[in-house]
């Protein structure tokens, strides 16, 4: 009774090891849905010879972009709980079944998530995660920070719907920035956000992950979200295109009303995008240090 909902973009050179995860797995799920976001021909092939004991779905999505991909398959999906991964992670072979049962014995939470396991391209293990344990809606640090790894998790589809679905925040080009806080945020007035203690996701570090590539550009779009109008109807909701060039003057409106430390966070991350390559890591420790000195002031 699970569908793994899975967007894919271009090469996707890890996908097939994902697919044999989910196909390894203790529980089954019913229906594999791959997004097609602009796959290359190559891989195409490649989905057409795999010979997994799945119910794979190649569908294409109905618009560009992450958000567009996760919402057609949403809309697609046969099932009520829909478990994500992304095409260069993989699953434990008991994570469906544990999350499964979870959910089926926990009425009052809509998603639940879990540890994961950094890995290297080439599957070495690089440690563990650390997310908070337990129920984070009341955590203090979910206004301000993701806290559930967005491909670990398993939701319901009716309380994501009910919010209407993800949501473009932010972007760059047709990347797609903090679409997953954005969520979490809206789906807490639903229900219960619980993160297990077990390392269920093999979550895979990259160069070409948007992660890594999109570090401070993530940072503002954060940001962004923890002072959006989810509680104040004065800041107008919008599509933020966060380029390299007049970032401040696109977005300073909407975080106008942030407390002045998340405002210096702010201009930290706002010079770091504009500056040149060589000096980011420099002035991001910088930032950091002003921040936790004003921290230090403030109490």
């Amino acid at each position: 009774m699970i569908s793994v909902l899975i967007p894919v973009r271009g090469d996707a050179p890890f996908l097939s090891q994902a697919i044999k995860s989910l196909s390894e797995s203790t529980l089954k799920p019913s229906e594999v849905l791959i997004i097609d976001d602009g796959i290359s021909e190559n891989q195409l092939i490649k989905l057409k010879e795999l010979n997994f004991d799945l119910n794979l779905k190649v569908i294409k999505n109905k618009g560009v972009g992450l958000v567009s991909a996760l919402n057609t398959g949403l809309d697609l999906a046969n099932n009520e709980l829909i478990a994500r991964l992304d095409s260069d992670d993989m699953v434990y072979k008991n994570r469906l079944e544990l999350q499964y049962s979870f959910l089926i014995n926990s009425p009052k939470v809509v998603v639940v998530g879990s540890q994961v396991t950094y890995i290297d391209e080439d599957n070495n293990n690089l440690g563990k995660s650390a997310y908070p344990l337990g129920n984070i809606n009341n955590d203090a640090r979910f206004n301000i920070s993701c806290l559930v790894a967005h491909p670990s998790v398993m939701y319901r589809k009716s309380s994501i719907s009910k919010v209407g679905g993800y949501r473009e925040i932010a972007r760059i080009g047709t990347t797609s920035l903090c679409e997953d806080f954005d969520l979490w945020k809206r789906v807490a007035r639903q229900g219960e956000l619980v993160n297990l203690k077990d390392e269920l996701t093999f979550y895979r570090q990259h160069s070409g992950q948007l992660s890594n590539k999109y570090r401070y550009a993530q940072e503002l779009a954060t940001l962004y979200v923890e002072s959006d109008a989810f509680d104040n109807t004065h800041i107008k909701f919008q599509i933020l295109e966060l380029g390299y060039i007049n970032l401040e003057d696109k977005i300073r409106k909407s975080i106008s009303g942030l407390p002045k430390k998340r405002l210096f966070r702010f201009y930290v991350y706002s010079k770091l995008i504009r500056s040149d390559l060589k000096f980011k890591k420099i002035k991001f420790l910088l930032g950091v240090l002003s921040i936790k000195f004003m921290n230090f002031i403030d109490k």
